[in-house]
């Protein structure tokens, strides 16, 4: 039975099938496609990582310096394959350290840590060293 369904109109203005997973993608100069990142239930969702991909496609897995020539966006998928990308720890972990980053402030530097340390107390009478 063939069941028809319309399209959904995307916020990057194009129509995609609905119930597609798409993933961002690199398309590498020897007309191989790679899965990188994904799967993902909407295009907007694939297109936030986009720029995250091609940053660790470039400082990571770029030996011969071909990387910054690749072509890099999203592909949608049906939506039985559910294949992991293969950056989904590499970005897992850089998002990750972007949140760290933005929660927990970095350690100030040594002239002001000083600074910010309480004076240090004496000890309790009571207190006998052994």
């Amino acid at each position: 039975m063939l069941i028809c369904v319309s399209p959904i109109t995307c916020t990057c203005g194009q129509a995609h099938h609905p119930g597609a997973r798409y993933y961002a993608s690199v398309r590498r100069d020897d007309v191989v496609i790679v899965l990188a990142a994904g799967p993902y239930l909407s295009h907007q969702e694939a297109l936030a990582v986009v720029d995250d991909v091609r940053e660790i496609a470039v400082e990571c897995y770029n030996p011969d310096g071909r990387a910054y020539w690749y072509a890099y966006g999203t592909v949608g998928m049906p939506h039985d394959y559910t294949t992991p990308g293969t950056l989904n720890a590499d970005l897992t972990r850089r998002i990750n350290a972007r949140a760290i980053a933005r929660i927990v402030p970095l350690p100030p530097t040594a002239p002001e840590y000083v600074k910010a340390c309480p004076a240090p107390t004496r000890r309790h009478e009571s207190y006998r060293p052994r």
